[in-house]
């Protein structure tokens, strides 16, 4: 009994020397990082990623490119759904048997192709908008860092509206960089 209470001591006196220890740490990080900022001349602020990204020219235009693939896409199943909606009707009013088999038949040829044609379209659509977004965040990290280094930013806080996580409106500069990084994407001569 008596080991079992030394032991129990030891472990509260590890966590006490452990949580000291890791508030000394934070404190010195803290103060590090603070000379740091002053000894650099840096600043700290703050940006609203999701008004940054929505307002970005670049996003916009990938977003027409897409949707003119998603249409693409779409009137080839259209095209098909028709011809199925077709043989649908023909099964119906057909009274010959053999001619209705027949019909029945190339409706399921129809229906498992136009199944298959989705799962391939869907997929094909999937790696497209796959592409955009690194794309799009790609040339969106771009901008984002050349903004910081022109502007001598030491941490920039990329919130959102649905973590919440507050600044002081001074450190908010959400409007200067979307209008930077849509400067640089109009002016650029990385446009293909």
């Amino acid at each position: 009994m008596y080991k079992g209470v030394k032991y129990v001591y030891m472990l509260k006196k590890d966590f006490k020397i452990t949580l000291i220890t890791s508030i000394i740490t934070a404190i010195v990080i803290g103060v590090s990082v603070l000379l740091f900022q002053k000894v650099n001349n840096k600043k700290n602020a703050s940006i609203n990623i999701v008004n940054v990204i929505d307002s970005f020219a670049y996003k916009k235009e990938l977003e027409q490119e897409l949707e003119k693939e998603r249409s693409r896409m779409s009137q080839s199943l259209d095209t098909l759904e028709q011809s199925i909606k077709q043989l649908y009707s023909a099964i119906e009013s057909e009274t010959n048997k053999n001619t209705k088999n027949e019909l029945i038949r190339q409706y399921e040829v129809n229906t498992n192709h136009y199944t298959q044609m989705k799962e391939k379209l869907n997929e094909e659509y999937n790696k497209y908008a796959e592409k955009f977004n690194k794309q799009l965040n790609d040339r969106l990290e771009m901008y984002i860092h050349e903004y910081i280094e022109k502007n001598n930013i030491e941490v920039l806080y990329g919130l959102q509206p649905s973590i919440h996580i507050y600044t002081s409106k001074t450190l908010d500069i959400t409007s200067d960089v979307i209008s930077f990084i849509n400067y640089k994407y109009e002016n650029k001569t990385l446009r293909k």
